[in-house]
């Protein structure tokens, strides 16, 4: 995530007149000024979705010693199913 660094007496000017408006104005306000970047939080959202799916996960993640990535999911009727995946992140 971009971090950007500003003047603290000019921040404190902004919060006191961001503390009156609502959180849909001062979201929009904070993206059209380049506070931040929606982008970056689209993907911070998408990583803790990720992280919070893999810890429900309930079978091993692992990577064998041909570069692809192994793990179970359930299969139908009962049982497990092994899957592989070239990257870990699909």
């Amino acid at each position: 995530m971009k971090v950007v660094h500003y003047d603290t007496h000019k921040i404190r000017g902004l919060w006191i007149k961001l503390r009156k408006l609502k959180s849909n104005d001062i979201l929009q306000f904070i993206i059209s000024n380049g506070i931040i970047d929606i982008n970056d939080v689209r993907n911070c959202m998408e990583d803790m979705k990720k992280e919070e799916l893999l810890k429900q996960h309930p079978y091993e993640i692992w990577q064998s010693k041909d570069g692809k990535w192994y793990t179970y999911l359930p299969a139908q009727g009962g049982g497990r199913a092994l899957k592989k995946r070239k990257s870990k992140k699909t």
